[in-house]
């Protein structure tokens, strides 16, 4: 087992003793690699998760304590700071829902514990233009606004919120097709006139969908199986695994809920000497992720999804190479919305592609060019 592995298991260990409320054996937690662990810890969103198990037979490092804090109080910043969004969704007509760790972070046992990168909002897109005048007035700066499913919006010193207009993009079906019509699967909440929330399955259902969309492409972090055990936990007992079951077979992901549920439920009991192979793949593919993926699984992915059989030959590099200077159109209709609608003119957006490439985005090729020759 090597070292990140090893590591990987010790924060997933922790972190459950975290959730449990179970206090770590000290003997396992000597036998640490610290470093590696705060690193790791850092790269998942899991040191405030983390911190907790080892105050309670250690006292942390300082960087532990200040990473805590900072998580915190980030996590209290942008609850204040989406309050004032949502009240002006409210006051405007606009129907809206919080998505993934907004509601996610309330089910952990502490306040803090789930930690926070960005705040994701679902909201009715015919009002965009609103929206982005309102969140100029609040001094956020447009990262990304009419392009993909979502729209960023970023301000000094943590605030980032992404305003989506749809759940999935386009290109990702069949996911956008399913929730293209979101109205279906929404409910009113009592208290927000225009806010609405998931039934607990369709909140399920999303989450593993996302996760999913995550998992197969860039890879996911092992916070995305920590929101799994922590949801199984809260509601496993109610869910109606029949409708589960049927939905996620339209997204065709009920393979890999069943089995990450299977995971959950035994990690949840902290089960370690019970995981079948797959599931320790699947923890293991997990720490090697990250929290949001890697660029690196991205390419490999990709690469086995030109190949017959999953292996990577040198015909698939070549459809891999082709398909990223010449993408399909719904990458320009995700992207260059202009260049979708004006055909004609998709050879100026290729010098546009071919300028950006070379002058902005040359150290991300370097990079695609260097996982792709490292695959076999």
């Amino acid at each position: 087992m090597n070292e990140l592995v090893k590591t990987g298991y010790d924060m997933l260990y922790l972190s459950l003793c975290a959730l449990n409320n179970v206090t770590p054996y000290i003997e396992r937690v000597q036998n640490v690699n610290k470093d590696m662990l705060f690193d790791l810890c850092q790269k998942h969103s899991l040191t405030s998760l983390v911190y907790y198990a080892l105050t309670k037979i250690i006292t942390p490092e300082h960087k532990w304590i200040e990473a805590n804090g900072k998580a915190v109080r980030k996590n209290m910043l942008l609850d204040l700071e989406r309050e004032k969004i949502l009240a002006f969704m409210n006051e405007n007509g606009i129907k809206h829902m919080p998505l993934k760790g907004i509601i996610m972070k309330e089910l952990y046992p502490k306040p803090g514990m789930r930690q926070m990168s960005d705040n994701d909002i679902w909201y009715d897109e015919s009002y965009s233009k609103a929206l982005e005048q309102f969140m100029q007035k609040l001094g956020y700066t447009d990262i990304v606004v009419g392009k993909g499913n979502h729209d960023n919006y970023k301000r000094p010193p943590v605030y980032n919120f992404e305003m989506h207009r749809t759940l999935f993009n386009k290109s990702q079906e069949p996911f956008y097709t399913y929730y293209k019509d979101i109205n279906r699967l929404l409910i009113r909440d009592k208290n927000s006139k225009y806010g609405c929330h998931f039934g607990t399955e369709d909140f399920y259902v999303y989450m593993v969908a996302h996760e999913y969309r995550h998992y197969s492409t860039g890879g996911t972090g092992l916070r995305s199986i920590i929101d799994c055990c922590v949801y199984l936990k809260k509601y496993g007992n109610e869910m109606k695994f029949t409708y589960i079951e049927t939905e996620t077979n339209k997204l065709g992901i009920s393979d890999f809920e069943e089995k990450q549920r299977m995971l959950c439920l035994k990690l949840n009991r902290m089960c370690f000497n019970m995981l079948y192979g797959y599931e320790k793949e699947m923890l293991e593919y997990c720490f090697s992720s990250c929290a949001y993926g890697n660029f690196e699984n991205k390419v490999n992915n990709k690469l086995k999804d030109f190949s017959k059989d999953g292996n990577i030959t040198r015909k698939s590099k070549l459809k891999y190479v082709l398909s990223r200077i010449f993408p399909p159109m719904e990458f320009y209709k995700n992207y260059y919305p202009f260049f979708y609608r004006h055909k004609l003119f998709l050879p100026v957006c290729f010098i546009i592609r071919l300028y950006k490439g070379i002058f902005k985005s040359r150290k991300k090729i370097k990079r695609e060019i260097s996982a792709i020759n490292k695959q076999k």
